[in-house]
């Protein structure tokens, strides 16, 4: 291994060890309790950010969205981290 796979090897696994500790924090949620939207004013170029009621949120949806689409990463990055 060179020294650019070896850093692209370091970087990839802070990566898979970011998206794991994801994953468990996903896989061990109960609740949302707070969220926030932002929101650009087109005109104006500003954005705001607002709270939001999570009473409208179904929470096993975004759960299961979320878990998805971090075991998706998580399978790309160690594929890629596999290939060095």
């Amino acid at each position: 291994m060179n020294n650019e796979q070896l850093e692209k090897g370091k970087k990839l696994s802070e990566w898979i060890t970011e998206l794991e500790q994801e994953e468990k924090l996903w896989e061990n949620s109960q609740s949302l309790r707070y969220m926030a939207l932002n929101t650009k004013k087109h005109s104006e170029g500003s954005i705001s950010d607002y709270q939001i009621k999570v009473h409208f949120v179904n929470f096993e949806v975004i759960k299961t969205l979320a878990l998805s689409e971090v075991r998706k990463k998580l399978k790309v990055v160690r594929e890629e981290y596999a290939q060095l």
